[in-house]
């Protein structure tokens, strides 16, 4: 049986950051994974932590843009 120190439920889901702005000065934004729960899975493996995640992806546009390995 494999051990974690976080396992997390919730949504995985896409977050759009800002990338600059556009020739007309409007926000340019990037589609990123994300989701409160996996962000804060991400940043404690980043530390050491071996972490899970429990949840579900939709079989829409950005479901589907999302990393396989998320799935």
């Amino acid at each position: 049986m494999e051990k974690y120190d976080v396992v997390a439920m919730g949504e995985l889901l896409i977050d759009f950051t800002q990338n600059g702005y556009s020739e007309q000065g409007n926000p340019i934004f990037e589609a990123n994974p994300g989701g409160a729960p996996c962000n804060v899975l991400a940043m404690l493996q980043k530390l050491g932590r071996k972490t899970a995640f429990i949840g579900k992806v939709g079989q829409d546009g950005f479901g589907l843009q999302l990393p396989f390995s998320y799935r």
